[in-house]
């Protein structure tokens, strides 16, 4: 079962639970390489500034 199967899957349970839908596989991942990104080069420039 690949991701957007599980998807599906979730998504039928929770409507006919009347819950919030999960979020798509892959929603978040532009915001997850930004962050990553970020602490990437924070740890970088706190490495430049050791002696």
């Amino acid at each position: 079962m690949n991701a957007m199967h599980q998807y599906m899957l979730d998504s039928y349970r929770t409507m006919r639970r009347g819950e919030r839908v999960p979020p798509l596989p892959g929603s978040g991942d532009a915001r997850v390489l930004r962050e990553l990104s970020g602490r990437i080069r924070a740890a970088a420039r706190a490495l430049a500034r050791r002696p």
